[in-house]
């Protein structure tokens, strides 16, 4: 689950959640990214991906395509990559 919450003060929080072991509470303070974040809808999980890998854990860059917690292979895609 991806949600973009309000705070700290005129800043917004990215949450990243539900993906094994892995959850993400990062404040956003580029207002930029913020409005990325907020439009990207199925671009999503690349937008995080770019910023930081460890937003969009489930992400192959290569396949470009999301995969649940089932089907990822340890750091891997189900493909290898």
């Amino acid at each position: 689950m991806v949600e973009l919450l309000p705070g700290p003060g005129d800043n917004a929080t990215l949450m990243v959640s539900g993906f094994g072991a892995t959850d993400v509470a990062e404040p956003l303070a580029d207002e930029r990214l913020a409005h990325r974040v907020r439009s990207a809808d199925d671009d999503l999980p690349g937008v995080l991906y770019d910023r930081d890998p460890a937003w969009a854990p489930y992400f192959c860059p290569i396949c470009e395509r999301s995969y649940c917690v089932d089907h990822w292979r340890g750091s891997r895609c189900p493909y290898g990559h």
